[in-house]
């Protein structure tokens, strides 16, 4: 079973995932949001606060993505 597949059929709130460099970002595969910050030496990283059942994306930054 591939990682979006698993995803998919177990429908988390939150994934996170790494070492797919090529790939650093942000989707939302239906009702589960996935991040995969990139290398953590290219500056990557995430930072989510749960409290009380809410998520909130608090801080990010992908390597190699604009932001503007």
């Amino acid at each position: 079973m591939n990682l979006l597949n698993f995803i998919q059929e177990k429908k988390p709130c939150l994934a996170f995932c790494a070492h797919i460099h090529e790939a650093s970002g942000e989707e939302c595969p239906g009702s589960s949001w996935l991040f995969n910050p990139g290398p953590v030496r290219a500056g990557g990283f995430i930072l989510v606060e749960i409290k009380a059942g809410h998520i909130q994306v608090k801080e990010k930054f992908f390597p190699g993505k604009r932001y503007f």
